[in-house]
């Protein structure tokens, strides 16, 4: 019969069945056999058992194109009872199987108007067996490239097509959701097949739909939580929901697509997932993910989740936004901007973590909350000492819910309107290892701010421990002390050599940190704090100054005098910039037990010293040579006391300044055949000594140049000259002194 209506033609054509079967399906169906020009056969091997209801199905395919066709329902024929025409038979014997002979006029095309169909509800659709053919209809919620979303009363689901499919119905079908011709909010009547993909409900093969009307309303979205979702997944399955104060439970750059994503609420007491499927069917994906709270409202569905291997790790149900206007950004955040510095420490310390507030817009701070996380296997993280922070006055609350999060909340009538150390964090030190530290819900004034992140890294070497010998002794404190002089090899510290000589935390290496390993290394402190600040003080003004105290041809004594200080001084350090001619000599006034070293770097001159025990003075001597007796032979600096500002030393000239411009007589005299004549410059100036013979004639010229104040002396060899009086002038530009000597051969 197919073949008179030109239906079937045995050349290009090929018969199928295809069904249900009891825990067997043949999506692609099973080649029947010709026996003869009118009967074909198939054979197949079934999982049943007495009494199971088997129902299958006739199709007709184009061998060349793929294309298929169900065939119709006869509700004449009790052999075609069920939905879509599905035959079905009951099994009464296990070993020998067959099926009831089918006539093949009972098969033809299939009925492309859905309202043959009997109507379902979309509840009783879900409930129905896989692989059922059924009809349906609802409002559409959602369209993509792939996915048409339809809900009514009762329950909702995904219809599932695609371009390429073997199925011309099917292709038709997506075609014309693509283009617009089904929507959001037609009343769509369909006829599909019942599937599921990873355990989404999901409707296949649709072979007939009518949009009943347009421009509906759409379902109104149900108002669920995280919890919600976890507890009862499949009851909001492709319906329509709305979720509020979402946030990420990790820092997310981009939404990559394909990938599933851990959110949280804002209290982060839920936990779920969100889904970003491919381009063609999500407009998030690969768009930047919200920085703060966010809302959703969208479908929910389940996928399977895969662990590192690529093999799948469990089953969900997630959120998954598939318009941009599905994910709502809470608002702009509030004007204002803090800052925290990455935690570089070592193991078993206690840091100050400051938060700076760098800005503030135009509204003043009354109120604050945020929740920081971290891994509480490397460190531990405390609400520290709030005095001189900017929340000094505010009544704050924090607390640790669990384990690596830290909650703190704090609100004042009094508001901060100013920028500075806005609230102070401390930071243990636990472990070796790398933390995040990330700054979630965080709220000023009810509005948000976008999530803050930073990290510690915490090392695994003890704080002192500079020579890395799993000890802390004077030798660790030595080698800080060579390292402020910049003595090598110990110059320079650097990577957890320099972390651990700075154990006061301050970010400089000094003789105050070599002070300090001594005093733990005798027990007088009980911990050092490398890392940030666990035992810095505020750094004070220096109060210093120096004078000279005694000048001799030998030696330049200078008195360095830091009265007027209220701390005890355990370190001092003075960066000395000293002429070619001056020559260190030493300090003396240490006490007993005091260390010291020095070293010269070019016209740098670097002392270091400190002791276990405070300085019992406020002076010290310091003592120089000179080889020059002018104003070239000088010396000034910066003095710094423990780890306070530096206080700058004047620049002191060690050599007498001579009174008046004057010019000596020349010694020997006479001479045989060189002589000294030494001249003094109160100040400084542009000076010429020459010789001449009795005739006024210049023989020599011995000085032409400037020279600053200072008493000089010149060697004049005569030897190529005659005997005789010779005449030596010096002279400044606004004055000359003149003088004679004699030349005896």
């Amino acid at each position: 019969m197919q073949q008179d209506l030109m239906n079937f033609m045995p050349d290009s054509h090929s018969v199928k069945v295809t069904g249900t079967f009891t825990n067997w399906t043949t999506p692609d169906g099973l080649a029947m056999v010709a026996e003869n020009d009118s009967i074909y056969s198939v054979t197949a091997d079934l999982n049943v058992n007495i009494g199971d209801t088997v129902r299958y199905k006739f199709l007709l395919v184009d061998e060349f194109t793929g294309n298929f066709d169900w065939e119709s329902p006869d509700p004449a024929n009790p052999a075609t009872i069920g939905e879509f025409s599905d035959r079905y038979f009951i099994v009464e014997d296990t070993l020998d199987l067959e099926l009831p002979v089918a006539d093949y006029q009972d098969v033809s095309r299939a009925d492309l108007d859905v309202y043959t169909y009997p109507l379902h509800t979309l509840q009783e659709v879900r409930d129905t067996t896989y692989g059922t053919h059924i009809a349906f209809e609802g409002i559409v919620t959602r369209t993509t490239t792939n996915f048409v979303y339809v809900q009514d009363e009762t329950a909702a689901t995904m219809i599932f097509s695609r371009n390429w499919f073997n199925d011309n119905l099917a292709i038709k079908f997506n075609m014309e959701a693509n283009s617009g011709g089904i929507e959001p909010g037609d009343l769509l009547r369909a006829a599909a097949v019942v599937s599921d993909y990873q355990g989404l409900h999901e409707m296949i093969e649709i072979h007939a739909w009518d949009v009943i009307s347009r421009d509906n309303q759409l379902p109104d979205y149900q108002e669920i939580t995280l919890t919600d979702i976890a507890n009862n997944g499949e009851e909001y399955e492709s319906e329509l929901v709305t979720l509020n104060d979402l946030q990420f439970a990790y820092f997310v750059d981009t939404l990559y697509a394909n990938y599933r994503y851990d959110i949280t609420n804002k209290d982060m007491t839920e936990s779920g997932s969100i889904f970003i499927q491919g381009s063609a069917n999500s407009e998030w994906a690969w768009q930047p993910a919200p920085e703060a709270l966010f809302g959703f409202s969208g479908v929910v569905k389940q996928i399977d989740f895969y662990n590192n291997e690529g093999v799948i790790a469990g089953n969900t149900y997630v959120i998954a936004p598939h318009y941009y206007s599905d994910i709502s950004v809470y608002g702009m955040p509030f004007d204002a901007a803090f800052e925290t510095e990455p935690v570089r420490a070592l193991i078993d310390d206690t840091l100050d973590y400051p938060i700076n507030l760098v800005h503030l817009g135009g509204t003043p701070i009354n109120a604050f909350e945020f929740t920081v996380h971290f891994d509480p296997s490397v460190i531990e993280i405390v609400s520290g000492d709030q005095t001189g922070t900017l929340t000094d006055d505010f009544m704050v609350v924090s607390n640790t819910p669990e384990a690596g999060k830290l909650v703190v909340s704090g609100a004042n009538v009094e508001a901060v309107a100013d920028t500075g150390l806005f609230y102070m964090l401390e930071v243990r030190t636990l472990s070796g290892g790398y933390s995040d530290i990330w700054f979630s819900n965080m709220l000023i004034n009810e509005e948000y701010m976008d999530d803050a992140y930073s990290y510690a890294d915490v090392f695994t070497r003890l704080c002192g421990d500079v020579t890395n010998d799993k000890t802390i002794s004077s030798l660790d404190a030595s080698h800080v002390l060579r390292h402020t002089v910049f003595l090598t090899p110990e110059f320079p510290l650097t990577g957890d050599d320099s972390t651990a000589a700075d154990v006061t935390g301050n970010g400089d290496i000094s003789a105050f940190d070599a002070a300090f390993i001594l005093q733990y290394e005798v027990g007088m402190i009980p911990k050092l704090g490398c890392g940030n600040n666990a035992l810095k003080v505020k750094p004070v003004a220096t109060n210093g100054f120096w004078e000279i105290e005694n000048l001799t041809d030998e030696t330049i004594q200078v008195k360095l005098n830091f009265n007027g200080n209220d701390f005890e001084v355990y370190s001092a350090q003075l960066e000395l910039n000293v002429s070619d001619a001056v020559s260190f000599k030493g300090v003396e006034g240490l006490p007993k037990g005091w260390s010291s070293v020095t070293n010269k770097v070019d016209d740098k001159l670097y002392i270091s010293m400190y002791g276990l025990a405070p300085l019992e003075t406020t002076e010290l001597t310091v003592s120089f040579t000179s080889e020059t007796t002018d104003a070239s032979s000088s010396v000034s600096g910066t003095l710094q006391l423990n780890e306070n500002l530096l206080a700058d030393l004047a620049e002191l000239t060690l050599a007498e300044i001579p009174d008046a411009f004057d010019l000596l007589q020349n010694y020997p005299n006479p001479f045989n055949p060189s002589t000294n004549i030494s001249y003094a410059l109160p100040e400084k100036a542009n000076v010429e000594l020459s010789i001449y013979n009795m005739l006024g004639q210049k023989v020599a010229q011995l000085v032409n140049t400037s020279q600053e104040a200072g008493t000089y002396t010149v060697n004049w060899n005569a030897g190529s000259l005659s005997s005789g009086v010779y005449i030596y002038r010096l002279s400044t530009g606004n004055q000359s002194i003149t003088k004679r000597m004699m030349l005896i051969k």
